[in-house]
């Protein structure tokens, strides 16, 4: 084989290793800021906010799993006095019970996402998601 050939096939195959060690790396880094026994909160550009298990953290799409959001209900009737009149009672909703009947996993796309971060345990969000799960 020509020397010529031979250094091209050797560049070629060094940008192959180099680029699956590269994107390796990548995955691992950020896969592994994730906290797998944990919920995140994902944040995105739109304003909305969902919280569930984050899959991934690579390529054009995030993978949200067991997905929740908060919806604002505004406060219609003075039921014994607990709350004011046109107060909004924030409420914790399971994705799956939306009308449209989504699945219970939620690609994102990674752009339109500001930031995401692990929650603790001790967050009333994880408290309502564990206490959801055990009313069902």
């Amino acid at each position: 084989m020509n020397t010529f050939y031979k250094k091209t096939a050797l560049i070629i195959l060094a940008l192959i290793i180099l680029f699956g060690v590269g994107f390796g790396i990548f995955k691992i880094s950020n896969d592994s800021k994730i906290k797998q026994e944990q919920y995140q909160a994902v944040f995105l550009r739109d304003g909305e906010v969902y919280f569930g298990k984050l899959q991934n953290t690579y390529g054009t799409y995030l993978s949200l799993n067991d997905v929740f959001y908060v919806k604002q209900t505004n406060t219609t009737e003075n039921k014994n006095n607990e709350s004011p009149l046109g107060q909004t009672d924030p409420q914790l909703i399971k994705r799956t019970d939306a009308l449209h009947g989504p699945e219970n996993t939620m690609q994102i796309k990674k752009s339109q996402v500001l930031y995401w971060e692990n929650i603790r345990e001790d967050s009333t969000i994880v408290k309502a998601i564990l206490a959801d799960q055990i009313k069902k």
